[in-house]
């Protein structure tokens, strides 16, 4: 009978230092999760600053880059145009 007291006082004691293993790399896990939480959210937050940066800096830059589209394409156009009455004349000269 003894045997069996004493073996149960073993087995509560384990049972108890395993409890207490456990509970601590629970707390751990749970400190693990609430930083990665705060990194994430941090993170999205940093994100969501950039995100409304850049959109900010593309509105004037489209309409600027638009315009300039334009003239680039516009001297294209001009630059395309005196090279056909360039090319035009000297066949009207050489006739």
């Amino acid at each position: 009978m003894q045997a069996l007291v004493e073996s149960e006082r073993q087995r509560a004691a384990q049972a108890l230092k395993s409890s207490e293993v456990r509970r601590q790399k629970l707390e751990e896990t749970e400190r693990t999760v609430l930083q990665l939480q705060d990194v994430v959210n941090r993170m999205m937050y940093s994100m969501s600053g950039q995100f409304s940066e850049r959109k900010s800096m593309l509105r004037p830059s489209s309409s600027s880059s638009v315009t300039s589209g334009c003239v680039i394409k516009d001297s294209y156009r001009d630059t395309t145009f005196t090279s056909s009455d360039m090319t035009s004349n000297d066949s009207y000269d050489s006739s």
